[in-house]
């Protein structure tokens, strides 16, 4: 307590200033920790959603061959509208996955300039 008593009243202090630069150092590692975090979760999330779209694409393309063998034109045209909004949600998340790094590189930087590196 008393250290931090004299540091408020002498910050000219090198002890003072060296504590202070730690903690800015250890504001921009935590930042950095975070941004990292949240980018490999975003990516875990989006490299999911596309399995599942893999999975509900060969259960759609399965159905499509079944209908064209039949010669069951109505269940062809289904099968391929569903397999354009396949390809839709497919893209979308392609572009997410693109742009989502730019985006929370943005945030981190404006997070980070808070701190001063030594």
């Amino acid at each position: 307590m008393a250290f931090v008593e004299l540091a408020r009243r002498l910050p000219q202090l090198a002890v003072t200033r060296a504590s202070v630069a730690t903690r800015e150092r250890t504001g921009v590692v935590w930042e950095t920790w975070r941004a990292r975090a949240l980018a490999a979760a975003d990516v875990r999330r989006i490299h999911s959603a596309l399995a599942i779209l893999d999975t509900e694409r060969r259960a759609v393309l399965l159905e499509l061959g079944a209908a064209a063998h039949l010669g069951d034109g109505l269940a062809e045209v289904g099968a391929r509208a569903r397999l354009a909004e396949l390809d839709e949600r497919e893209a979308r998340l392609h572009r997410e996955l693109g742009s989502g790094s730019r985006s929370r590189g943005k945030g981190f930087r404006e997070r980070a300039s808070r701190y001063r590196t030594p």
